[in-house]
């Protein structure tokens, strides 16, 4: 996982990434190994460092 706001020098390279299909942007400014991003705890973990008070609940909150 990659957050764009540390590491402004790679703007491009994400960009690129995320066309050739290296990287999935889940959220703005996250980036994950695209064939990673429908895994559950992939979308938790990004929703995490993107908004570190966020709440997760329901399902997503305890996977079986």
């Amino acid at each position: 996982m990659i957050l764009a706001r540390e590491h402004r020098e790679l703007r491009n390279a994400l960009a690129q990434a995320t066309e050739t299909g290296w990287l999935a942007r889940l959220l703005p400014g996250v980036y994950v190994d695209a064939d990673r991003r429908t895994e559950l705890a992939t979308r938790v973990a990004s929703v995490g460092c993107w908004d570190p008070s966020a709440v997760v609940c329901g399902r997503a909150a305890a996977p079986a």
